[in-house]
């Protein structure tokens, strides 16, 4: 079999592509924009087709391919949701063929090489899946107005309420305190740093910025939480707490068995792994593999079993 596999990580915040032959050799690897196809599908199709392009720019410097070579495996945020689903069987698109799964089912795939395990992905949104005899099944990752609570959007987001609260209790003031408490102290501070940092000084800028915002937006914010924590700032490990408790009581909830490996992934993996180990003895565990290995894992099985269809 000599197919080329355009393997797609697609997040909320960047499309990562990687283009793989069919033994599993890595070939070619490139990055875009945003590919979740439930909130801005044309934007996805776009990222997608954009870090393909120039992933085959870069074969083309030892052979001659174009989009009509690929197998496209697209991972991608959104893609649990029939809306998009549909819209995905639905488009043109330029490659040989094409098949769409969750990002968070080939985070599983990948952080295992295929086999049993649990995971939790961390990024601009958050998931968790139970990976078992090649059948996954996710849990959480509702989107950021109704879930995603460990995410980065959320973080983002539980920041600007403490800023808003905050600034109704103060009047607006940053600087101003007549408490001497370490919290309020860490309060001022907290609400100081963020809103000089993301230059919302304001409620009404906080909302006039960020009432419409993407969920990459909110994302951005969360960095500085974790780098005040880092610092000890009773605010910021007070939020990353609150997401910690959700992570580990849905990692032991879901898992039945006791020597399953446990894999923490996304952008914000690392960030969260030392205060996640601090609260919990379940052995967490990193990946070496990037998420669009599990896309080719995703795409090399349903080659195998159908292989005539591509003939």
């Amino acid at each position: 079999m000599s197919e080329l596999i355009v393997a797609i990580d697609g997040g909320g915040t960047k499309c990562n592509a990687t283009i793989y032959d069919f033994s599993g050799q890595a070939l070619a690897s490139a990055t875009s924009g945003s590919a979740n196809v439930f909130s801005d599908f044309k934007q996805a199709c776009h990222s997608i087709i954009d870090a393909s392009t120039q992933c085959i720019n870069q074969l083309n410097l030892r052979s001659s391919y174009d989009l009509r070579d690929l197998v496209l495996s697209a991972g991608c945020a959104g893609a649990g949701i029939e809306e998009s689903t549909k819209a995905f069987a639905e488009w043109q698109s330029p490659f040989r063929h094409k098949v769409l799964t969750s990002d968070l089912h080939i985070s599983a795939l990948s952080a295992n090489n295929g086999e049993n395990c649990s995971l939790v992905i961390l990024g601009t949104g958050s998931s968790f899946a139970v990976l078992r005899e090649g059948e996954c099944r996710q849990y959480g990752g509702h989107g950021f107005l109704l879930g995603d609570e460990a995410s980065g959007a959320h973080l983002g987001k539980r920041a600007l309420q403490v800023c808003l609260a905050y600034f109704d209790a103060t009047g607006g003031n940053t600087h101003s305190s007549n408490n001497d408490s370490i919290l309020v102290n860490d309060t001022t501070e907290f609400v100081h740093q963020i809103t000089q940092t993301h230059d919302v000084k304001s409620s009404a800028q906080i909302v006039q910025r960020y009432a419409k915002a993407a969920p990459a937006r909110f994302a951005e914010i969360t960095p500085l939480i974790f780098a005040l924590a880092n610092q000890q700032n009773k605010v910021a490990l007070s939020l990353i707490d609150e997401a910690c408790e959700y992570i580990l009581t849905m990692l032991q909830s879901k898992r039945s068995d006791a020597s399953e490996p446990c894999f923490v992934v996304g952008g914000l993996s690392s960030s969260y792994l030392p205060y996640l180990r601090s609260k919990s003895d379940l052995p967490l565990l990193t990946s070496s593999n990037p998420a669009e290995y599990g896309a080719y894992l995703y795409a090399y099985k349903n080659l195998k079993e159908s292989h005539n269809a591509y003939g």
